[in-house]
């Protein structure tokens, strides 16, 4: 019996103890990355200037783009006049610019894709540390990301993403 009665208090104590713990440490905070990516203006900033240095290539993929249609064009006008040979000929040198001009775009939307992807990793790299900061300046309990923890509803309260992108933003500054 004594036993019993001291396992029972002992039970009533550990659980009380767990309680008292987590009512302390029980602070919980959700971040939404594409709210973050679509309000930070120190995000878009970055984003945007990946994207100038691609400039470039955007306008040789414009100057090749608007060779191919004056050279369809200049076909289209000379096709009654040039004989089967001419034609074919201008045929080949029509698929072979085109061949390029669908070379070069496809790498200019794979550097914007690459360009993305560092832009991204360069300022979850900033958000992670700043999270840190903010988890342990606040005393939070657990961030997580909104979008890859399978989170379907939470409240608003517990949302930090405003704090988030105001911290990025004068850290960008």
């Amino acid at each position: 019996m004594k036993y019993f009665i001291g396992l029972v208090v002992g039970i009533i104590w550990l659980f009380s103890c767990q309680a008292g713990v987590m009512a302390a440490e029980d602070k919980i905070g959700i971040v939404d990355l594409q709210k973050f990516q679509q309000d930070s203006t120190g995000y878009k900033k970055l984003s945007e200037s990946y994207v100038k240095k691609l400039e470039p290539q955007k306008q040789e993929l414009e100057k090749k783009k608007s060779e191919l249609i004056e050279f369809e064009d200049g076909i289209k006008k000379q096709s009654m006049m040039l004989s089967l040979d001419a034609k074919e000929d201008k045929r080949k040198e029509y698929e072979k610019m085109a061949r390029r001009y669908k070379y070069l775009e496809n790498e200019y939307y794979q550097a914007i894709k690459e360009a993305e992807l560092e832009v991204k990793r360069s300022v979850l790299q900033d958000v992670a540390k700043l999270m840190d900061n903010i988890g342990k300046k606040d005393k939070y309990l657990l961030i997580l990301e909104k979008g890859s923890s399978g989170i379907l509803y939470n409240s608003d309260n517990i949302d930090i993403t405003d704090d988030v992108i105001k911290e990025y933003d004068r850290m960008k500054k």
